[in-house]
């Protein structure tokens, strides 16, 4: 009877599941009313079965058959894809608050972010206003803090070039050196720690800033079926897992170093900074915290580190692949710099706005990689609209920034990389505010460390060029620009050897 019985449950399985299958899919069909207007889902797989390893070009295809803003199930889950700058604006701006949430339903957010505890990846409430602003205490990113910041960034390219005029004339791989300086000012921020590139603790924080970067893939499949967690773990997922356990072991091992030594007449840097602060529990709790744990303050860096070191350094090998295709952007740069500035000493932040080439540079650079072509997923906290679509509270709001930054009934040629672009034509810089540019997100829930990832980019990208001529080294072909490595950021597929010459 035992056996009869066992054999009647295995066979009543498949029935059971194909009725969930069922049963969720026509709750999945119901509830699509709510949401603007989108390509008709399948059980189960929704319309993933739409989409390539390029998602962002997908969803620009869509918008010739739904419009701008439109709905897309991925599984059994209905996001909302908003593709235009009118959209966007709408949303991160003058709604900001109503789409200021992130979405919580994550398996692989979930272990990111320590349980959403972190600044970027918490959703809206008391607890992520009272941390983003702990965070911003902490970096001192205001008044005489962004001083002592550009000191920094400049000790640290200083060291770079240092280091890169012995490697004149010789093959050199710019990721290793340009990762190495952005990690030293990071950790140096964070920690009081610096860095040779040859330091096997510099090569971990590389080596989880990568694995987090592949691990973080939005297009993942744990991403679009979170039911897959219960099954092998496919290589984004081990990516993922083992990038956090890296990161946690040297964040947690340089906290517990600095409550040993901690003085609070004497703050060294960001972590001393949380760890004063983090004396305050009235304040604490009345921010919606029982208690201040030691993994809270962690998280708080652990945005830094990803924010500030894999966005940075996706820019910064962008920008060695276009002036390698482009040879003349670099000339213009060093030509520049040579007549407004000089070559007695080297440029500071305040040179900033006297290179105007220079950062027009900067910004087609951002405009033509936009690095996070999706932005970070939001999501709306109340029932709110976007161009005139009902959007429900909860839904997931993917912000298509790729679709805007190279948008042609607003940009000319925008598949052609063209600085001059951003330029009047006596070449000073237009000093309206560019449309249809959001490269650090909007509203809000913009980058916490805009400024400083400006500030670190002009001074490298200068004192680069003033200092070394950038060339392919023997052997060597620039990549193709299309073909690029999907995850946290989108990233060239290559990085070729290069060939500096000293100025």
């Amino acid at each position: 009877k035992s056996q009869k019985m066992i054999e009647t449950i295995l066979l009543a399985i498949p029935g059971f599941v194909l009725l969930w299958v069922l049963i969720t899919y026509v709750e999945h069909l119901i509830s699509l009313r709510k949401y603007p207007k989108g390509p008709f889902p399948l059980p189960l797989v929704g319309n993933v079965l739409l989409l390539s390893e390029k998602p962002y070009l997908d969803f620009i295809k869509l918008t010739k058959t739904y419009g701008d803003v439109f709905s897309f199930s991925f599984g059994m889950k209905r996001i909302v894809i908003v593709n235009s700058y009118e959209g966007t604006k709408e949303a991160l701006i003058t709604r900001g608050t109503d789409f200021a949430g992130r979405p919580t339903d994550s398996i692989y957010l979930k272990i990111h972010s320590n349980d959403f505890s972190s600044v970027a990846w918490s959703d809206y409430t008391k607890s992520n206003i009272f941390i983003r602003k702990l965070a911003t205490k902490s970096l001192h990113l205001y008044g005489t803090g962004m001083a002592n910041i550009e000191e920094i960034i400049i000790e640290g390219v200083e060291k770079m070039c240092s280091i890169l005029s012995k490697e004149t004339n010789k093959p050199v791989t710019m990721k290793t050196y340009l990762g190495n300086t952005i990690v030293n000012t990071i950790c140096h921020l964070c920690f009081s720690k610096r860095y040779e590139p040859d330091d096997a603790e510099f090569q971990r924080i590389l080596r989880f800033t990568n694995l987090l970067a592949h691990g973080l893939n939005p297009a993942q499949p744990l991403a679009l079926f979170p039911w897959l967690r219960f099954f092998p773990d496919t290589d984004c997922f081990r990516s993922l897992k083992l990038g956090c356990k890296i990161r946690h072991e040297l964040t947690n091992r340089f906290f517990n170093e600095h409550i040993k030594t901690f003085n609070p007449e004497k703050i060294r840097d960001v972590a001393d900074n949380l760890l004063y602060l983090s004396q305050n529990k009235d304040v604490w709790q009345d921010a919606g915290f029982e208690e201040v744990t030691q993994q809270q303050l962690e998280s708080i860096t652990h945005d830094i580190f990803t924010a500030g070191i894999e966005t940075n350094l996706t820019t910064l090998r962008w920008f060695i692949i276009y002036i390698l295709k482009h040879p003349e952007v670099q000339t213009n740069i060093y030509q520049e710099i040579v007549s407004k500035i000089g070559l007695k000493r080297q440029p500071v932040v305040a040179d900033m706005e006297k290179l105007d080439y220079v950062q027009a540079v900067l910004h087609e650079t951002n405009r033509f990689a936009s690095i996070a072509p999706l932005n970070v997923p939001h999501k709306t906290i109340v029932d709110t609209t976007v161009r005139n679509h009902q959007i429900p509270k909860d839904t997931q709001v993917l912000f298509n920034l790729y679709s805007m930054h190279h948008d042609p009934t607003h940009w000319n040629e925008p598949e052609k990389f063209k600085p001059e672009r951003w330029l009047n034509a006596d070449g000073s810089l237009k000093k309206e505010k560019a449309t249809h540019y959001i490269p650090f997100s909007a509203g809000t829930r913009v980058c916490l460390g805009k400024r400083m990832a400006e500030m670190q980019l002009f001074l490298i990208v200068t004192r680069l060029l003033v200092n070394f001529e950038v060339s392919l080294a023997a052997g060597e072909s620039v990549p193709d620009i299309n073909h690029v490595k999907v995850g946290l950021t989108l990233e060239p597929a290559s990085d070729p050897d290069v060939m500096l010459t000293r100025r």
